[in-house]
């Protein structure tokens, strides 16, 4: 999960690049490999949220992105 407020810094996907997607496959597979039984079911989700103003107070809904089984 990765946040910001605004866009001032660019978009949060734009800080998952293929070298950080390339760790946390290797930790997923380290950790799946210790315990056997949770593999199976194992994936790499990223989700965005992008706070704007009046997000915080709850006047506006963030805008929040999922994406599901990110690969390399």
């Amino acid at each position: 999960v990765k946040a910001r407020r605004g866009r001032g810094f660019g978009h949060p996907l734009e800080s998952i690049d293929q070298q950080k997607l390339r760790r946390l496959h290797l930790l997923v597979n380290e950790y799946a490999a210790q315990r056997r039984s949770w593999a199976a079911g194992c994936r790499v989700d990223v989700v965005s949220v992008v706070l704007g103003p009046g997000s915080l107070d709850g006047v506006i809904a963030p805008d929040i992105e999922h994406l599901q089984d990110v690969t390399l």
